[in-house]
């Protein structure tokens, strides 16, 4: 699928170790393998947890998507340029594409897709800019500066 082999080569060029490890054969880009794999790679991660999750993954009212995007961009620069935006339901890779869009209109696109885009793993790769910013499904997100 082309969108994925899209996807795949800018997180190898994010993240060159990741070349051998996360491919469309053996691993999907996930937030848990690319937060291992920088590790790994000696690139600090800085993983944050987000207060109440186990509530929000049971009750609709914990949490609202524009809530949660806050709180994961807080303090950080979005950047402009090419956004690869890989929801949940992207998986497995057969079932669906990654989204493309432009990164600095991300608040906006977040606020208008259908769906709640904060109730799995969900990962953003800026390769121009050289950052990955992930959400694990089990409540903690991280910014992977590459």
């Amino acid at each position: 699928m082309p969108g994925w082999m899209r996807a795949y080569e800018a997180l190898w060029s994010l993240l060159p170790s990741t070349r051998e490890h996360i491919t469309p054969a053996r691993s999907c880009i996930t937030p848990g393998a690319l937060i291992d794999r920088a590790e790994l790679a000696g690139i600090p991660v800085e993983l944050i947890r987000i207060p109440r999750w186990e509530e929000h993954e049971t009750r609709d009212d914990v949490h609202t998507k524009m809530e949660l995007f806050d709180r994961i961009f807080d303090g950080v620069q979005i950047p402009g340029g090419d956004l690869i935006f890989i929801v949940d339901s992207c998986f497995p890779i057969t079932e669906h594409e990654p989204f493309f869009w432009e990164g600095e209109n991300l608040r906006y696109l977040v606020s208008e897709f259908p769906l709640f885009v904060f109730d799995g793993d969900v990962v953003f790769m800026w390769p121009e800019a050289r950052l990955i910013s992930v959400l694990h499904h089990e409540g903690i997100f991280a910014h992977i500066r590459c």
